[in-house]
């Protein structure tokens, strides 16, 4: 039975917990500790994916990208159509509204059809979402990061280093009991 390694659950709690303090408040958002925070924390979620990628997915990459868009993009298409149909819902109970926007610092508009056709397919592309959802910007960035370390690892790493998938051994992580 493989050992667990509690270093990576560890450092998965620890990108969580600081996640949620800077996104919590203002004032740590804005303090010294937020912008020490935001110089590892999102990397630090990127760090530990590639870390748990499993290597029997770099043989299929039917798989691979299967899992990939089942797991990022499905999930990023279908709130975003759900947040796109409630727009002008939303427009109309003040959620959004026309003084004040998004991050990118666009205001709101009633939607028309044509807005709708331009944002459906923005969604579709992963180039855009609703204001309610800007905090999934990580999705089509994992998606994207993914696929790329994927071929790198496939296709460079494995024809420059021989086929060795990696130049430390996991174990020289595991922490000992």
């Amino acid at each position: 039975m493989e050992q667990k390694n509690l270093a990576v659950n560890y450092s998965k709690g620890l990108a969580i917990i600081l996640m949620v303090l800077l996104h919590s408040s203002r004032w740590i958002e804005t303090s010294m500790f937020g912008h020490w925070v935001c110089l590892f924390h999102m990397p630090l979620f990127f760090v530990m994916a590639g870390y748990c990628f499993k290597e029997k997915y770099l043989g299929d990459f039917k798989t691979f990208a299967y899992k990939r868009i089942k797991g990022l993009w499905m999930p990023y298409v279908k709130y975003g159509l759900l947040f796109l149909l409630l727009h002008n819902a939303f427009y109309h109970l003040h959620i959004y509204d026309g003084d004040y926007g998004s991050y990118t610092g666009q205001a709101s508009i009633l939607y028309g059809l044509k807005d709708y056709a331009l944002q459906l397919q923005r969604i579709f592309r992963m180039v855009g979402t609703e204001q309610l959802l800007g905090g999934y910007w990580f999705l089509p960035t994992l998606l994207y990061a993914s696929l790329i370390a994927y071929a790198i690892i496939r296709y460079v790493h494995n024809r420059i280093f021989g086929g060795a998938f990696c130049l430390y051994s996991r174990s020289s992580f595991s922490l000992q009991r």
